[in-house]
């Protein structure tokens, strides 16, 4: 038998009476009776609470569709009845889907702002919908407009879901990047590195509100133990930069009461170098504070070691001249020698030579030697020559001045011995004060050599007659 209805029916009965109600689901509820007589057995208006043996159809107004719920048709002497006479189990099962899906609904969009998304919950929504007949009334046709903003907040709660599993993995991933470079030292490279991984945190975006704060703690602490200890070592760093720089700048202190006035050469040179060897022992102070406190000593050092410069540049022009004097004498002493000039003139020429010799001065340690062998070795021709020409003189006065002369001559060799001490001394000495004390002993020495030489040379003289 046919339940759909396409149009309300009143079974051709003009006195049919039909009755309307909205259900709770939207739908309306048509009843309608017909067929009913009187007790003359003449057609008559039916009425619900009379038990004429009337008709009864009722049927559920679906868009525009009808579908009976009930029929009780009078006919042949009888009545049929189809469906439930009461309809109660119909709307029950139409109701209990409806609020089936209501259930439905509210766990799906309540699915949809869980935090901890579960595809799996939704797919059984899914599967508890889908199960569920379609009456299509106006109510079901909301929740249907309903469940599918319920479906696309899920799928977009999915995508929320996909996206924040993503993200865990990503910070659980930064995190152990994190841990592995708590402990570096390279502290300039991991300190970019470090600013480097919080820009991917960023960017990895929202872990779940679950998650967010435990993988932060946990990235936060492997980044907090690096730069702890990075303050902790630039801490340290910057107290032993300080110290540096107090002992940088007692070298300093040093470096100019050392200098600034010195001329002892050699021995301030001397300090000035362990001042040096201390100064690299010192640690930095710092970059910036390095380059200026060098500037401050290097300044000092060089102010020194200029000075001594113009200092030995003027002694050597010095030496220089001297050789040039030197050397000027011994041509003048071979040209009296050459002449054979064996008078009193002659000799107190050579013996004023000899004093102008003295006078000159050092003419450097590399010369002195040589000018003073080749002015000696003339000298020592000439006044032989001299005295091989002299009258003999008396034996005994023969013997005392041989005596004499080996007496002065032990002198001589003595004092020669004294001044090559000396002219070792000056070359260990830089201090051309103390210089020029030593070249004044040796002036005194040369000066007694001389007078010895002198004194030999005449007894020489005397005995060569």
């Amino acid at each position: 038998m046919n339940n759909s209805w396409d149009q309300v029916p009143n079974f051709d009965d003009p006195y049919a009476k039909i009755h309307t109600r909205k259900h709770s689901s939207g739908a309306e509820i048509i009843e309608v009776l017909y067929g009913a007589v009187d007790s003359a057995g003449r057609p008559t208006t039916p009425e619900r609470n009379r038990s004429d043996g009337h008709g009864h159809w009722i049927a559920l107004k679906l868009d525009d569709t009808y579908q009976m719920l009930y029929w009780r048709h009078p006919g042949e002497g009888r009545v049929q009845e189809y469906g439930d006479s009461t309809f109660g189990d119909t709307l029950k099962a139409l109701e209990g889907d409806i609020k089936e899906k209501e259930s439905i609904i509210n766990e799906a969009f309540a699915l949809a702002k869980a935090e901890q998304y579960s595809v799996r919950d939704f797919e059984i929504l899914c599967s508890r919908w889908n199960n569920l007949f379609n009456w299509n009334t106006p109510k079901e046709q909301k929740l249907e407009q309903r469940w599918l903003i319920a479906v696309e907040k899920n799928n977009l709660a999915k995508i929320r879901n996909e996206r924040q599993e993503n993200s865990r993995i990503v910070k659980k991933g930064l995190i152990q990047e994190a841990v592995s470079l708590s402990d570096s030292t390279d502290w300039k490279s991991t300190n970019s590195k470090m600013k480097e991984l919080m820009e991917r945190w960023k960017e990895a975006g929202n872990a779940g509100k679950v998650y967010n704060d435990q993988l932060w703690k946990e990235f936060q602490l492997a980044r907090q133990t690096f730069f702890d200890r990075q303050n902790k070592h630039f801490s340290e760093l910057n107290s032993q930069r300080i110290q540096s720089k107090q002992k940088k700048q007692a070298l300093i202190r040093d470096a100019r009461s050392t200098a600034q006035y010195s001329v002892d050469w050699k021995g301030t040179g001397d300090k000035l170098q362990g001042l040096l060897e201390l100064w690299k022992s010192a640690g930095s102070a710092g970059y910036e504070e390095d380059k200026r406190l060098w500037e401050e000593f290097h300044q000092i050092s060089a102010e020194f070691y200029s000075r001594k410069k113009a200092y030995y540049q003027k002694l050597d022009e010095q030496f220089l001249q001297n050789k040039q004097s030197k050397s000027e004498l011994i041509a003048e002493a071979q040209g009296i020698a050459g002449a054979y000039d064996y008078s009193a003139s002659g000799a107190n020429r050579m013996k004023a030579l000899q004093q102008r010799w003295r006078e000159i001065g050092f003419a450097g340690k590399d010369y002195e030697n040589q000018l003073w062998s080749s002015f000696r070795s003339i000298m020592d021709a000439y006044f032989d020559s001299r005295n091989a020409a002299l009258a003999n003189k008396h034996q005994e006065w023969v013997a005392k001045t041989q005596d004499a002369i080996k007496r002065r001559q032990l002198r001589i060799s003595n004092i020669q011995q004294n001044n090559q001490n000396l002219y070792d001394r000056i070359s260990m000495t830089r201090n051309p004060n103390k210089v020029d004390e030593i070249y004044g002993w040796i002036k005194e020495n040369d000066a007694r050599i001389r007078e010895l030489e002198m004194e030999i040379y005449d007894m020489e003289r005397q005995l060569r007659g």
